[in-house]
């Protein structure tokens, strides 16, 4: 009779405790999208300035050289503003003689491939919610993340890009497949412990684009510079000398603000794989902490807050980023 009883009352005690299962901690997840979007937009109020910076030095050069007595740098001026269309295609045209506009299509890409790692984010937080996404949405939203991740990574001029394979792995898609079907959490720590490589690729790719615009940064220094110290020169001897070399120290000064910012933009993406790991943690009771995901979060905001100062008055230096 006792064993009867047993048999009976066994399977009801399982599904007692499967029930109490205690739910997945979305908090952590939650945290891990807005640091993502604190990257984002840092990164963008950043590289936003760059391109306006770089669009007035056009102007400022271009109506120098319209103002110019000879009429054939007038018409090089004039041809510099213009843009030149590709023969045999519809929707070509090239603009390798304004960086403004370089800089500007610079900016766009990192903030369209920063989108789709908010959308990764995004992802992960419906995932752990109560209500996840059906695995026909999981695969159709991770290929549309992954397509347009390759795409863009054509657009930097970096060694690395044509081994990206997007933001969400393959074999880390089938696992939050197996976790939208199992609930166990045992299952969603494989699939970020098996996309943690692809995170890792996606911060280098960022991080090798902003040594391409500092490159870029330190050549429009280069090309600047020396009309500066000519100034400096021809007005030895003159009440305006102390003018032209704090004109110098000016440019010198906008120049290392927009390299610091690039540095820092730099760091925050080698952020991104330490912070995502996080998120392994918190699935297992030993490692449960988030200290890297609040860190990216905090630097974020800092970088956004700290850099709205490079629209001040004599930032005539630019990032002109891009594979221009």
């Amino acid at each position: 009779m006792r064993t009867k009883a047993a048999a009976v009352l066994l399977p009801i005690l399982l599904m007692l405790l499967s029930a109490c299962t205690p739910p997945l901690d979305t908090q952590p997840f939650t945290e891990f999208s807005q640091s993502v979007r604190e990257l984002r937009d840092g990164t963008d109020a950043v590289l936003k300035e760059n391109a306006t910076a770089s669009r007035e030095r056009i102007l400022n050069g271009a109506e120098q050289g319209l103002n110019s007595d000879d009429p054939e740098e007038v018409l090089n001026t004039l041809n510099d503003l213009t843009i030149e269309f590709q023969e045999g295609d519809y929707f070509g045209w090239s603009n390798a003689k304004l960086p403004y506009m370089a800089a500007e299509r610079f900016r766009s890409n990192v903030l369209e491939v920063n989108d789709l790692f908010v959308d990764y984010a995004d992802l992960l937080v419906e995932l752990a919610g109560t209500a996840p996404l059906s695995e026909s949405s999981l695969d159709s939203m991770a290929a549309s993340i992954n397509s347009e991740a390759q795409r863009l990574a054509g657009q930097f001029d970096v060694e690395d890009a044509s081994k990206a394979s997007g933001i969400i792995a393959t074999g880390a898609t089938a696992l939050f497949r197996e976790f939208i079907r199992s609930k166990k959490r045992k299952h969603l720590q494989a699939a970020l412990e098996h996309n943690q490589d692809t995170v890792a690729s996606y911060a280098e790719l960022m991080s090798e684009a902003c040594e391409i615009a500092a490159l870029d940064l330190r050549q429009s220094y280069l090309a600047k510079k020396d009309s500066y110290t000519d100034a400096i020169m021809d007005n030895i001897g003159k009440a305006s000398l102390r003018a032209r070399i704090e004109d110098l120290l000016n440019f010198n000064v906008a120049f290392t603000e927009r390299m610091s910012a690039l540095r820092d933009i730099y760091d925050n993406y080698k952020l991104a794989p330490p912070a995502h790991h996080d998120l392994i943690g918190t699935l297992d009771s030993n490692k449960n902490t988030i200290q890297s995901i609040r860190y990216l979060f905090e630097q974020g905001k800092l970088l956004r807050s700290r850099y709205r100062s490079l629209s001040g008055p004599a930032k005539d230096t630019v990032v002109e980023g891009g594979s221009e």
